[in-house]
């Protein structure tokens, strides 16, 4: 009797949450940080202190109300090396031996403008009059992150007129959002030092769609793949930052902050569906249920519903930052260059574990977890950015740029649609109008990450990971593998058959566009 399990990835089911470059997250979150490509860990001195370095609460006096959103706009087109093959029982299906097609992202995200996706920024800043050494701050961050994907939206499961998708196994669609409500303060410990602590509370939901093989299916029949959806949740996601700024003259600042990994648990409710040849030899299709006797995501739930769980760890940062002063002629700041560093823990966060609490109908055999690989690495950026004000009148107008290099996490055997792994160039550049009360901010700027080809496996060599699929050919350890294989719930997280998907031409970028206003009283 044919068996099949099926399981969702969920890849790339990350969206906004605190961190600074690398991996999936963007350069340049805020509307003063996003026209300085991100190079803002010492100056932080709006309410964005609170995603950079909560130190820069302690430099401000007053109380301001902050509200930013930031926009982003990506753009991704893969062109999958190869051909659909011939079906293993021999029978030809209408699209057998066509090349795959080219597939680019369609997604609307569900908050922004058109294909944009908006990211908010908002704050209340406050010295209580002056009354406290502490300086507060609630808010709402995010992070500058484009985690949502649209493919082959118009296709139909089987549908017998129309080519399967060629990245199925990889990603279809996600939908996902996430957002911290923070708490922060600074303190200057003397007027040279400041220090500050964030806490946050992060909630967030995804939605996403998900193929995956029933059975072992090298010729990538549709007809033995599993389909999966699910809508997932978390509550409650504690996260954290400390940091510091040191002042040796007055000129130079210098910032350096580091934020916790966040640990995301969702939990909610998935439906599968399999294919017409994952059946009994009589022809009874299979299909999933509930398991109830031995769950080991959340229990319960119903064939429609079955309970779902997506574990996985966003990385620890730590950031470095110094920037030169230049001052007016009473002592007023005029302008500044900040030079920024910043290390993401990516190697410790890229495998994310997908638990569903579900079983064959027809043999009782459990789900196995599943982990879905990225292989990422530590990424480095580098961070260079500034502004300079001009007086008009008794305002004055501000200009700002930035550039930033962030490395890859993602090496090009391990390149994949879900996350965003490519190493990347951003540039940005705005203005801004300040009054002794008001201060209105613009921004823009692009992300350039070119073109990636990933080379197709050739099964003779094993520097690829590539492998034999030949009956009893030699594959590579499962920890030793350097590519993506399409998720396999029937053979557990560990012994999954090797059969990587990801080769191909990749190409993607982002514009991005910010707006910001200040009101200080």
């Amino acid at each position: 009797m044919k068996r099949a399990l099926v399981a969702v990835p969920l890849a790339g089911a990350l969206a906004a949450t605190p961190a600074m470059a690398g991996g999936l997250f963007v350069p340049g979150y805020g509307s003063q940080g996003q026209p300085r490509a991100g190079a803002f860990v010492a100056k932080a001195d709006d309410a964005s202190a609170l995603f950079y370095n909560p130190a820069g609460l302690a430099k401000q006096r007053g109380t301001s109300i902050h509200l930013g959103f930031n926009l982003l706009d990506f753009d991704q087109t893969y062109q999958r090396t190869g051909s659909y093959e011939l079906p293993s029982d021999g029978e030809a299906l209408p699209w057998t031996g066509d090349p795959y097609p080219e597939v680019s992202d369609n997604s609307t995200p569900a908050i922004g403008v058109g294909g944009f996706q908006g990211i908010p920024t908002f704050g209340l800043v406050t010295d209580l009059g002056g009354r406290s050494p502490v300086v507060l701050a609630v808010g709402l961050i995010a992070e500058h992150a484009f985690p949502e994907r649209e493919y082959a939206e118009n296709y139909q499961f089987e549908d017998p007129s129309t080519a399967p998708p060629p990245n199925r196994y990889d990603v279809i669609e996600q939908d996902v959002s996430v957002a911290f409500p923070s708490i922060g303060a600074g303190y200057r410990i003397t007027p040279q030092i400041d220090v500050g602590v964030r806490l946050s509370w992060g909630f967030g939901g995804a939605k996403a769609t998900q193929y995956l093989w029933g059975l072992r299916n090298y010729e990538e029949d549709v007809r033995y793949d599993g389909v999966f959806g699910a809508d997932v949740h978390d509550n409650f996601i504690p996260a954290g930052s400390v940091g510091a700024l040191y002042r040796p003259v007055d000129f130079i600042e210098i910032g350096a902050a580091y934020q916790t990994e966040r640990s995301v648990h969702f939990k909610g409710d998935g439906t599968a569906v399999l294919g017409s040849r994952l059946a009994a030899p009589g022809g009874m299709p299979d299909f999933i249920v509930p398991e109830l006797d031995a769950p080991r995501c959340a229990g319960g739930g119903t064939v429609t519903a079955l309970k779902t769980c997506l574990n996985l760890t966003l990385p620890q940062t730590a950031s470095l930052g110094a920037r030169y002063i230049l001052r007016d002629g009473a002592g007023g700041e005029r302008g500044d260059v900040e030079l920024d560093v910043v290390w993401e823990d990516w190697s410790a966060g890229s495998d994310i574990e997908v638990i569903v609490d579900g079983k064959s109908g027809l043999t009782n055999l459990p789900l196995q977890p599943a982990l879905v690989r990225h292989g990422f690495q530590d990424t480095v950026s580098i961070r260079l950015g500034g502004a300079y004000g001009f007086d008009v009148g008794h305002n004055r107008l501000i200009a700002r740029a930035g550039a930033a290099y962030d490395t890859a996490a993602a090496p090009e055997s391990w390149t994949r649609l879900d996350i965003d792994g490519f190493a990347r160039t951003t540039l940005g550049a705005g203005v801004a109008y300040e009054t002794s009360s008001l201060r209105l901010e613009l921004g823009g700027g692009v992300v350039l990450e070119g073109s990636r080809e990933v080379a197709d496996c050739n099964p003779t060599t094993d520097e690829l990971g590539c492998p034999d699929p030949s009956p009893g050919g030699e594959q590579t350890p499962q920890a030793d593998r350097v590519r993506p294989d399409p998720v396999q719930p029937l053979s557990g997280a560990n012994n999954q058959v090797e059969s990587p998907f990801n080769a191909g031409r990749y190409e993607q970028g982002y514009i991005l566009l910010s707006l910001g206003a200040t009101y200080l009283f």
